[in-house]
């Protein structure tokens, strides 16, 4: 949801940016806000981060937990949940619409760089079953939702894949009963820690970065006031500092910036 300024109010943070080029909360126009991150808060998952935003405090926390299943064709591997705690946001059209645009662009970057390292087959009697580990990302935003969010949502989503500990399974047959089991490798001594869990590919998941194009500037991971301004918002995707997609909310998007964009991206480090 785009902060709910008055016209006046537009047009003072327009002329202090674009005529000062100052940024209403002191960064230089490529400059993301500062972070503090916190792991682990939640220890019955798989992985938890909590963000906190150090100029304003405001808090977002994810939390990833999985579940072992079969696997069936119409089973998606992901499940993204995505909830912002704000009164003034409440079953709101366009903060629904938001959401689901996050969920979405987070869900098709993810799907497609998920090691097959969580499927597993099971053979017994020539017939083969497949198990997966489904993951939940539930992201929890103490906020009104603004699509200049998902930069930071992103960021956290790709450090708690980063200390993911999702167990691998072992498969075996109980001598008593000739009963087919599956159990974790987490609960075998004997092995090494690093045997134990599946290491996603993270260097593989795409950093998004999000910018504000205000008259003819980009202004990175904008804030509220900058949001409301914008001609358009960016949203650019990275790998190893290529450019790998960009898209824009808003007005269409000159060569020229996505060249600098381009350049911008290649010496950028998240």
């Amino acid at each position: 949801m785009i902060a709910n300024f008055s016209e006046k109010e537009r047009e003072f943070f327009k002329k202090i940016i674009c005529d000062y080029d100052i940024r209403t909360d002191g960064r230089d126009r490529m400059s993301s806000r500062s972070l503090q991150l916190k792991q682990d808060i939640i220890p019955s998952s798989f992985s938890s981060l909590k963000i906190t935003l150090n100029d304003s405090q405001k808090e977002i926390l994810i939390v990833i937990k999985g579940d072992l299943l079969k696997l069936k064709e119409s089973e998606s591997i992901l499940d993204i949940n995505f909830a912002n705690i704000s009164i003034e946001s409440i079953n709101k059209l366009e903060d629904l619409k938001i959401k689901k645009e996050i969920e979405e662009f987070i869900n098709n970057l993810l799907l497609n760089k998920i090691n097959k390292d969580i499927f597993f087959v099971r053979e017994e009697n020539n017939k083969k079953t497949n198990f997966f580990w489904k993951l939940y990302i539930d992201i929890l935003l103490f906020d009104n939702l603004k699509i200049s969010y998902l930069q930071i949502i992103s960021f956290g989503i790709k450090h708690a894949m980063i200390n993911l500990k999702l167990p691998k399974l072992i498969f075996l047959k109980n001598e008593i009963s000739e009963i087919s089991e599956i159990d974790l490798l987490e609960n075998y001594k004997d092995i090494s820690e690093s045997e134990k869990e599946i290491q996603l590919p993270f260097d593989k998941i795409p950093d998004i970065l999000v910018f504000s194009l205000i008259n003819n500037s980009l202004y990175i991971d904008p804030n509220d006031e900058e949001e409301a301004i914008s001609n358009s918002i960016i949203i650019a995707s990275k790998i190893n500092n290529n450019l790998e997609s960009v898209q824009s909310i808003g007005s269409s998007v000159d060569l020229n910036r996505i060249v600098e964009l381009t350049n911008f991206i290649k010496n950028f480090n998240v």
